[in-house]
């Protein structure tokens, strides 16, 4: 009886000197910048951080744990911690290192991350959500100065995401036009992708974002005055470019012109007295000289021939490259524009449940084409009941006039066209807390949508709905 009692005196006492079991002391929590980064950060004693509650769409393209020992920011000049841990260590550029590819919604075990062998957690700066690809932090937290005091660390305030601006409110003196058009955001973007301050691209990128008017065709709010005018000052440049050009050759030919007939004047003089002499010279050595030319000329002709082949080869191999090179840039410059247009993804809300029938979920816009029901709960006795999407020009409430059906089975692909709402649909089963996609018909955009219903053709009845902004 005694051991037993002692025992569980231990085992409280070993509690009360580990409050939290697993983790030693709270640090701080993430703050998010891009992709709903979330979660309270501890420490493990000197060369493991546990993350707890931990949030990430998993939509980033290159993204990994990153850690600092110096700096006051997140940089490009980090230390991979790699997650899941198998006992490697990578070098950030190493292109095999595991990435960030899975979703995480806070639900899962706390992560734990673990230093290499030459850094403790008191020679932490930062840890960040870093995107490599882009080098920019999608969430972070920079370590308050470490003391060995028992006391809990202030939480970082959580920085929502900006709201995304409403489309279409261009000012008086502003057009909608392509983000590539406009000369102020041409110029950002270049920026963007050239600059080495995590700062400075998520600056630009927030401006951006402000004057975003049309997502769907990737435009922006541009000031009219300072299009025109660049667009005028480069006609202008090219003009005056144009007429120097034309002055300069003129004045080129007019002395030419003096230069050559002068020259032809003394020619024609020289010319004559050494006409007679070179016509018997030339006589006697036309013979000799037609052989030789047949010679060289067949020579020549083959050795033209093998250039012009290996120049070939070499122009092929050199636009394969060029090509190349230029393929991998525009699929990295229009990920980011894709990027500042949506944010993809981003949660569009919930869904609200209006009729007897079960009905739950959230609803997240993948890319612009794409939707994504997460935790999705549907009781499935609807008995004609499918996904109906309205666009811009539907009414508020979702109906059947305005409506465009999507259907979706579990068991059956669907082909990929805009049906109408006489067209045979089938009908939606029972759901329990599933995650799918759907894509939206062609044509239609994310930007387009006003709302999306679980709707029943047979009572005309929304079962229930979700709203976009």
């Amino acid at each position: 009886m005694k051991s037993s009692i002692g025992l569980t005196a231990l085992v409280v006492s070993l509690m009360c000197i580990s409050p939290i079991f697993g983790k030693d002391k709270l640090l701080g929590a993430f703050k998010n910048n891009f992709h709903d980064i979330a979660g309270d950060i501890y420490s493990k004693g000197d060369n493991q951080l546990v993350i707890e509650g931990f949030t990430y769409d998993g939509q980033g393209p290159d993204a990994f744990f990153w850690v600092g020992t110096k700096g006051k920011e997140p940089s490009s000049d980090g230390i991979i911690l790699p997650h899941p841990f198998e006992g490697k260590f990578y070098d950030n550029g190493d292109r095999s290192a595991p990435v960030l590819s899975q979703r995480f919604d806070g639900s899962q075990n706390d992560l734990v991350l673990t230093l290499p062998d030459d850094i403790e957690v008191k020679d932490l700066k930062w840890i960040s959500i870093w995107c490599r690809r882009f080098e920019l932090t999608f969430g972070d937290f920079v370590f308050q100065e470490h003391s060995d005091g028992e006391d809990e660390a202030p939480r970082q305030e959580v920085v929502k995401p900006q709201k995304k601006p409403q489309k279409g409110l261009c000012k008086s003196n502003q057009e909608c036009i392509k983000l590539r058009d406009c000369p102020y955001t041409k110029k950002l973007l270049t920026r963007v992708l050239s600059s080495s301050s995590r700062a400075e691209k998520n600056n630009m990128i927030a401006e951006m974002r402000k004057l975003v008017c049309k997502p769907s065709d990737r435009s922006v709010c541009c000031d009219i005055e300072g299009y025109e005018e660049e667009a005028v000052a480069e006609g202008d440049n090219e003009e005056s470019e144009a007429e120097a050009e034309g002055d300069h050759e003129e004045s080129d030919a007019e002395a030419e012109g003096d230069h050559e007939e002068s020259d032809a004047e003394a020619e024609g003089d020289h010319e004559d007295s050494e006409a007679e002499a070179e016509g018997d010279h030339e006589e006697s050595d036309a013979e000799a000289e037609g052989d030789h030319e047949d010679s060289e000329a067949e020579a020549e002709g083959d050795h033209e021939e093998s250039d012009a082949e290996a120049e070939g080869d070499h122009e092929d191999s050199e636009a394969e490259a060029e090509g190349s090179d230029h393929d991998d840039q525009n699929k990295i410059t229009n990920s980011l524009v894709s990027h500042i247009m949506y944010d993809f993804p981003h949660k569009v809300g919930i869904i609200t449940q209006l009729a007897e029938h079960p009905l739950a979920g959230e609803l997240w816009a993948v890319d612009e084409d794409t939707l994504e029901f997460r935790k999705f709960t549907y009781g499935g006795k609807g008995p004609d009941a499918f996904f109906m999407i309205g666009t811009h020009d539907a009414d508020e409430k979702p109906n059947l006039d305005d409506g465009i059906p999507i259907p979706y089975s579990k068991d059956k692909l669907q082909i990929q066209k805009l049906y109408d709402i006489n067209d045979e649909i089938p009908k939606l089963t029972a759901f329990k807390n599933e995650e799918f996609k759907i894509t939206l018909p062609p044509g239609i955009h994310v930007s387009d949508l006003k709302w999306l219903s679980v709707y029943c053709r047979q009572y005309t009845k929304d079962f229930g709905n979700v709203k976009f902004e």
